[in-house]
């Protein structure tokens, strides 16, 4: 073989490997470009909740900051309680005086019940593709 030729063969080479690095990289910066963005829609989510009732408490917050992190799946108790780290009736208490004030619903029509952000609070936070 000749110097040209391994010349060829070797940039090619380096072409392939920078391709393959260039593609890891897009791979990760989209991931990190989505966490971001469910953070970002957490936050306002959080903030939305405050601004509608200045007297949710932490425990809410959190509840709400990880069903919003979860959206638009919804969430069982048990992903909570775990989360959380608390019994099931203080989760279902924190659950249930969300759903009252109209920030979560409830779809009963499954099992495990779940819970997802109601349509009021994605829209006070500003939807969840803002």
């Amino acid at each position: 073989m000749d110097a040209l030729t391994e010349l060829a063969i070797d940039i090619a080479e380096m072409h392939e490997a920078l391709a393959a690095r260039l593609r890891r990289f897009t791979k990760d910066l989209k991931g990190e470009m989505a966490r971001n963005s469910d953070v970002q829609f957490a936050d306002r989510v959080m903030a939305a909740a405050r601004r509608l009732h200045a007297s949710v408490g932490p425990r809410q917050l959190e509840a709400l900051q990880f069903i919003a992190g979860s959206h638009p799946a919804g969430v069982g108790t048990g992903n909570l309680m775990r989360r959380m780290q608390i019994d099931q009736p203080n989760v279902y208490l924190t659950l249930k005086s969300l759903v009252e004030r109209g920030f979560l619903r409830k779809d009963e029509s499954g099992s495990p019940h779940l819970y997802y952000l109601s349509d009021t609070l994605i829209d006070e936070a500003g939807g969840a593709d803002s």
